[in-house]
């Protein structure tokens, strides 16, 4: 018999559905979870981006300690808003930052990263396309960790 060293309980998806009003430049903004109190295992996300959107719009994704954010200036790598303040990108360890992409189709990302409690999870959305507005929807697949 088989010794079971920890299971997962049941927790509905986290939806994020940020839209970004970019009529009057390229604009970037952060989204937050609520606060998770107990241990998780973040098993994968979906992201799909609406059609038309033609890889204009980068979406990062975070496990942050605090919900809080920083103001960023536009540069040759992003637009201006506001950003995390701090935490972990769950791209940045594949050798990316972000994706991009076009609707409709969603694009399905395994992560596996068991997380101690105390933390919210977090959609860092960039539109670099002036002047049009984009939705992007993100379902992270979580279940806490027993």
């Amino acid at each position: 018999m088989t010794n079971i060293v920890r299971d997962t309980g049941w927790h509905p998806p986290v939806f994020f559905a940020p839209t970004l009003d970019a009529s009057a430049a390229n604009i970037r903004g952060a989204s937050f979870s609520t606060r998770f109190l107990k241990p998780y295992l973040i098993r994968g996300v979906s992201i799909t981006f609406e059609d038309n959107t033609n890889d204009s719009c980068r979406c990062r994704l975070y496990v942050c300690n605090s919900n809080t954010t920083r103001p960023v200036v536009a540069d040759t790598v992003g637009s201006a808003g506001t950003t995390v303040s701090a935490g972990q990108n769950l791209f940045a360890g594949g050798g990316l930052e972000y994706v991009t992409g076009d609707g409709p189709n969603p694009i399905d990302v395994p992560i596996g990263l068991e997380v101690a409690g105390g933390f919210y999870l977090a959609v860092d959305i960039d539109n670099q396309d002036t002047p049009n507005v984009h939705a992007v929807r993100v379902r992270f697949d979580v279940s806490e960790l027993i």
